[in-house]
């Protein structure tokens, strides 16, 4: 049975599509059978594969409320565990509805950030959101936090991972800021 990885802020700007089609990507290389879930109404997703996803990526547009089939969102989510290893979604901005329903089917959250205090403040809404629903299913899902467009450079870059570490969830390796994203 497929693991669902959310891939979400409610933040915009902090590289929740790129790290969700990157990871995507990467999974498809491993010769997993993976689904990628555009599931943000602009597509950003989508977008990043409009010359078509690599083999072993299915990649599908599908934003809260919108499941073929008459199923629910989170019903229809589901029912792709059974035909991929790894369903990737890649979650809107400033959606709670949809942020908190990827939640509710989610292995893992995925929480990218950039380290302005107006990108933490929104971050720790998610969290606290991200509390309530593990409260709800066990512990469930299990949380990631990724520092996204880290200039290393700086002393704030420089310190990212463990500055993060103090709010209490795993974090990931730092991403840097690279003039290579803006120009793929």
């Amino acid at each position: 049975m497929g693991k669902i990885i959310a891939v979400g802020n409610l933040k915009g700007g902090t590289g929740k599509s790129t790290i969700a089609v990157n990871l995507a990507c990467c999974l498809a290389e491993s010769e997993r059978s993976v689904r990628l879930i555009d599931a943000d109404p602009q597509g950003t997703a989508a977008a990043w594969l409009r010359d078509g996803p690599p083999q072993g990526l299915s990649l599908v547009s599908l934003p809260l409320g919108r499941a073929p089939g008459g199923a629910t969102w989170t019903e229809w989510i589901s029912g792709q565990r059974h035909g991929y290893e790894r369903i990737v979604i890649d979650l809107p901005p400033q959606m709670g509805d949809c942020f908190e329903a990827a939640l509710r089917v989610a292995d893992l959250l995925i929480v990218p950030l950039t380290l302005s205090e107006v990108d933490l403040h929104a971050t720790a809404q998610a969290l606290a959101v991200l509390h309530r629903m593990r409260a709800v299913r066990g512990g469930r899902p299990a949380c990631l936090l990724v520092p996204s467009k880290v200039d290393r450079r700086t002393s704030l870059g420089r310190q990212a991972r463990g500055s993060l570490a103090g709010l209490g969830w795993q974090v990931g390796p730092a991403l840097g800021q690279r003039a290579a994203h803006g120009e793929a």
